[in-house]
């Protein structure tokens, strides 16, 4: 829908804006994958801790980002492969593996970081912060906690079976693993084996709206708002799924051959079109955008504004200020006009941010301005 704002910029003069607004909802139809990717190695999780994305894969891979456009490879130190990303008490902690080695990695900015080699004979393949404490799972029912992620206490174990994803929710801790695995708890320390009434492999779990949500081999989706009592949901797909995350109202979940799907409801499932094939291994959603990772370093972002958004934002001694919202690596014309009949340029770009700022310094003499973006 065309909308037009009017703002008094400066003393005399009226600037009017020309742009399209769109829904999230509307955003999840079309994804777009960001090229160059900046990085070649798998990625297998993504998460949005510390207001900042953090992707990790194979090969010790990380990379961040402040918006999910623009991303920063960070050198991990490690050939590990990272599996599992959080935050908590001013601390990164990503959980990893290497040659049956369990591999902790801690960090307070991102750009350094301090290996914690475990006890051998165990994979860490999911963390997560909860309550003040950092619980971290993997494969033969591992499950191991700390407060600094530096000291690390082994918890008794009451599945053999792999545990792949944890979350945290509700005041209590979810984690699923192989053979229809769910185990919970309130502390990290206690765990109680629920019924999930499937056998197939699960993957990963979130937490959103009060309600767990758990993903799996053969489309398994599986809902609880307790993490004990457990209802299966038609996804309408036999793909696997790898990642499930909660942002906005809605949860996404993504999978093998590029499957994503959405839901408002934790029930009804819709498929979108991610537009690769690789696979999807994780999800995450924050500063208003979702983000997806997967095979061959693929990172994916929505079409969240399939035209431009523009809007003011202040106007100043040396001129008005303007942001210009639109698909990343699309081009795109700022123009204005005196009378909404003539229009000049002042701007020709591609867009390499979700919002892109610009300030008009020619305005500050002129009478009225309109504005308005275009497509080349």
């Amino acid at each position: 829908m065309r909308r037009v704002r009017c703002f008094k910029a400066f003393a005399g003069i009226c600037c009017a804006l020309f742009g399209v607004h769109s829904a999230l909802a509307d955003s999840l139809d079309n994804w777009h994958a960001l090229s160059p990717s900046p990085q070649i190695n798998a990625l297998y999780r993504v998460a949005f801790a510390g207001n900042l994305f953090l992707a990790v894969g194979a090969n010790g891979a990380i990379s961040s980002s402040t918006n999910g456009s623009n991303w920063t490879n960070q050198n991990s130190g490690s050939l590990s492969a990272l599996r599992g990303i959080t935050f908590g008490n001013e601390t990164y902690v990503i959980a990893g593996y290497s040659l049956a080695t369990r591999t902790i990695l801690i960090s307070t900015n991102v750009t350094q970081w301090r290996a914690k080699i475990a006890a051998p004979a165990s994979f860490f393949l999911a963390t997560t912060f909860a309550a003040g404490t950092f619980v971290t799972v993997g494969n033969t029912g591992t499950i191991q906690t700390s407060t600094n992620g530096i000291s690390w206490t082994n918890r008794v174990a009451i599945t053999s079976n792999d545990l792949y994803g944890v979350a945290y929710g509700g005041g209590n801790l979810v984690a699923v693993g192989t053979n229809g695995t769910i185990i919970t708890s309130s502390d990290g320390i206690n765990w109680t084996n629920s019924v999930s009434a499937v056998t197939n492999f699960l993957r990963d779990v979130a937490y959103g709206d009060g309600t767990f949500v758990v993903v799996g081999h053969d489309g398994t989706i599986l809902n609880s708002t307790n993490g004990v009592d457990w209802s299966g949901s038609n996804s309408g797909t036999t793909n696997r799924l790898f990642g499930i995350g909660h942002g906005q109202g809605t949860f996404v979940a993504v999978g093998s051959a590029g499957t994503i799907l959405t839901s408002t409801d934790a029930i009804n499932w819709i498929p979108r079109n991610s537009g690769v094939t690789n696979n999807l291994f994780g999800i995450a959603y924050g500063n208003g955008n979702f983000v997806a990772v997967g095979l061959g370093g693929v990172i994916l972002y929505p079409g969240t504004v399939p035209q431009p958004v523009l809007t003011a934002v202040a106007h100043q001694r040396n001129g008005f200020k303007l942001t210009i919202t639109g698909e990343i690596g699309h081009g795109y014309r700022l123009q204005f006009s005196p009378d909404l009949f003539t229009w000049t340029d002042l701007l020709s770009y591609t867009n390499t941010l979700f919002n892109f700022q610009y300030l008009d310094t020619s305005a500050t003499h002129a009478p009225i301005r309109f504005y308005r973006v275009v497509t080349p």
